[in-house]
């Protein structure tokens, strides 16, 4: 549909598009993901292969038809502009999980190793020689650019990790260590401050249970 639409392909191009397509999704199955699991996670099935490049002709005929209701491209590529010339929360949002994606991806593919090291490379490294994008960033045709001649730009994505991904860690094992140390002060004391604060003390009912 997307390249009937956008791409005023013809019927030819789609079919070899959609089997392309579909044969990269079969085959990168048999690869294990490139490496990433130990064996082949599916099985690569031909049916799927002609249902998925049938699935792309059904498309591309139904958009023959949908087309004629749908605003023009031009249209909608220059609203797409005028809009995208706003950094939306959106967007900046978007951009943070694409980037952490990616880095994912690479940290994967590295095995794990070394993952402080590819975190540099990604958000320092790159965007030094990259005009002040990341590959997420440029993907979404944003950079970062600088309000101020200082070396904390640099910092900028060491700090947006750490506060949204590291300090909620941090304050959870923060939270769970006050609740060890008032335990623990519980059972050395066997009260705690706010009881003589309050005035009160806890007994037991067993003895009038018993009598009871």
């Amino acid at each position: 549909m997307f390249l009937r639409y956008y791409k005023h392909f013809s019927v030819k191009k789609v079919l070899k598009y959609s089997l392309l397509l579909s044969a990269f999704f079969e085959f990168t199955q048999l690869t294990r993901l490139y490496g990433i699991y130990p064996k082949p996670y599916r099985l690569c099935d031909i049916d799927d292969l002609l249902l998925n490049t049938l699935g792309g002709v059904v498309g591309y005929l139904w958009m023959l038809d949908l087309e004629k209701r749908l605003p023009k491209k031009e249209e909608l590529e220059r609203l797409a502009y005028k809009k995208g010339e706003n950094v939306s929360p959106l967007r900046r949002t978007t951009l943070f999980f694409l980037d952490l994606f990616l880095y994912s991806i690479f940290t994967i593919l590295a095995k794990g190793s070394h993952p402080i090291l590819i975190f540099m490379i990604y958000f320092t490294v790159v965007p030094f020689f990259y005009h002040h994008k990341t590959l997420g960033s440029s993907f979404l045709n944003i950079k970062i650019t600088k309000t101020k001649n200082t070396l904390l730009y640099y910092l900028r994505p060491y700090f947006i990790y750490f506060y949204y991904l590291l300090l909620p860690y941090g304050i959870f094992y923060m939270v769970f260590l006050f609740y060890l140390i008032n335990m623990f002060l519980l059972f050395i004391h066997k009260s705690r401050f706010y009881d003589s604060l309050f005035s009160v003390k806890l007994e037991s009912t067993i003895k009038e249970k018993i009598a009871n």
